[in-house]
């Protein structure tokens, strides 16, 4: 687990693999209206990028300025390269199946659902190992001449900061 800090409070990032109950939980934060985001990690480069989208749905919550009607769905749409709310959702949210996923939102409500989680915990760090790097050039449309002259992390922050 790890926590993002902030002032108004503390938001938990957190990668599972081995899952065995993705679509319980996911059931489990709609029906309780949970603030919490439960993402596939196939399409995150680097911690950093995640980081970057929760910082980006925070100021647009706090500014009113969300796109969508909740901060688990703003965050998946900062991560976005796409301006469809519901490709994005489809995109970035974990599914029924998934094995590996990340949890992102307020600490006091992940840990009401964490012993719910049939699933490894592991360093956020090591979510390269999940990341299927042809599927995020190709969201992302980044080319390889671009590969050349910046990393990938690089084009992909990039994409999301100016969308």
């Amino acid at each position: 687990m790890d926590p993002f800090f902030l002032n108004e409070g503390k938001l938990t990032r957190a990668l599972y693999q081995n899952v065995s109950n993705a679509g319980e939980l996911r059931k489990l934060i709609l029906t309780a209206q949970l603030p919490l985001c439960l993402l596939k990690p196939k399409f995150i480069v680097d911690d950093f990028q995640l980081s970057v989208a929760i910082t980006k749905a925070l100021y647009n919550q706090k500014d009113n300025m969300m796109t969508t009607k909740t901060f688990p769905s703003e965050l998946i749409y900062c991560l976005s390269p796409l301006r469809n709310i519901n490709q994005s959702l489809k995109i970035f949210g974990s599914e029924e199946n998934d094995t590996d996923v990340i949890i992102v939102g307020d600490e006091g409500f992940f840990q009401t659902i964490k012993d719910s989680i049939k699933g490894d915990e592991i360093e956020l760090s090591e979510i390269s190992k999940f990341t299927d790097f042809q599927s995020v050039i190709d969201l992302y449309e980044i080319t390889h001449e671009e590969l050349t002259k910046s990393s990938l992390l690089d084009s992909v922050v990039t994409r999301m900061a100016t969308k």
